[in-house]
């Protein structure tokens, strides 16, 4: 079998062009609606308060009707509440758009390695054990699918949000902006960094999954010969061993990613 690269997963990703497109379309959507929200109200007292130059007001009364000064807070309270909503169901709907082409994905991941595991030799296979295949086709596929929804459901709203970022400090004050622009590629590089160092940390954590799935099948295949010649106390002192060894890089991997995420928020 071809090993199953990089390539070949952003491959079968683009295959779902529509959705992707879709999916996109309505975060950008859900993301403005967002946005909005804590605009409104202050914009609404710069108003009717400040006398400053009337966008909110003007299109009340030329859109829906001329009201009062507590007229105009319900209703502004009202467009909130639906901008609020709609951004919860665009939302929703982003999440199932993208959850569907990431599972889509790691459907076919795991169909490519159960044709090819129909062609291994007997040999191949006595060496990989159950409990690692087992590994590979669920812990494995399930990092690649967690990885394919972040990246795929995230990357066009971060360059956006980056895009329209930069333009706002070019508006606000340009050599504030040169300079973020100019540091922003050394924040990047120190985030690839600390990202590699998480990828082998989870890497880690999958292979002492593996290894304590691979300890734990092989146990409770031979497990009436273990019984029948007294030797529970050296297999289950073994796969306690393995559960130690699995929850040691769980610990790992759970706080030094969140630290190497804030940290890389610290940066940037």
């Amino acid at each position: 079998m071809n090993p199953i690269t990089l390539e070949i997963i952003i491959g079968k990703i683009l295959k779902y062009k529509s959705q992707l497109i879709k999916g996109n379309v309505v975060a950008v959507l859900s993301t403005l609606m967002v946005v909005a929200i804590p605009l409104l109200i202050p914009m609404l007292v710069d108003e009717l308060l400040l006398d400053k130059e009337k966008i909110i007001v003007a299109f009340i009364q030329e859109h829906i009707v001329e009201t009062t000064l507590s007229g105009y807070v319900l209703i502004v309270l009202f467009l909130t509440l639906l901008l609020r909503i709609g951004g919860f169901v665009l939302s929703i709907w982003q999440t199932k758009i993208f959850l569907a082409i990431s599972k889509k994905v790691s459907y076919f991941l795991r169909i490519t390695l159960l044709k090819h595991l129909k062609t291994v030799s007997l040999k191949e296979y006595e060496m990989l054990k159950s409990g690692s295949i087992a590994s590979k086709l669920i812990t494995d596929i399930n990092t690649i699918d967690t990885f394919i929804g972040a990246t795929v459901s995230k990357f066009i709203i971060s360059i956006l949000t980056l895009f329209f970022t930069a333009v706002v400090l070019l508006v606000i004050d340009w050599q504030l902006a040169i300079f973020i622009l100019l540091t922003n590629p050394l924040v990047v590089f120190f985030t690839a960094k600390l990202s590699r160092n998480v990828g082998k940390l989870k890497k880690e954590e999958n292979l002492a999954t593996e290894k304590f799935q691979s300890t734990l099948v092989d146990s409770l295949d031979i497990f009436s010969q273990i019984r029948a010649t007294n030797k529970e106390d050296y297999f289950f002192d073994k796969i306690q061993l393995r559960a130690k060894e699995l929850r040691e890089r769980e610990i790992a991997f759970g706080y030094k990613s969140e630290a190497a995420m804030r940290l890389s928020f610290l940066v940037f």
